[in-house]
């Protein structure tokens, strides 16, 4: 299993008028998001934790 990035559930301009512009969302999102969910899969590719679920490496590595 790798992770993927979900999709917003609503479009990149529904928070305009909560000073949040399309663009800043689109940014955030489709680029931050998106790099540190590929980091992860890189971070996790080849090791025993590579298929795990996000909780699974969370537990397993708590306090390592």
């Amino acid at each position: 299993m790798s992770f993927t990035l979900p999709d917003l559930p609503y479009a990149h301009d529904a928070l305009a008028d909560l000073g949040m512009s399309k663009e800043t969302l689109e940014y955030h999102h489709d680029l931050h998001h998106k790099a540190y969910v590929d980091n992860g899969n890189k971070l996790i590719s080849g090791t025993e934790w590579e298929g795990k679920s996000v909780e699974d490496i969370i537990t397993g590595t708590y306090q390592s």
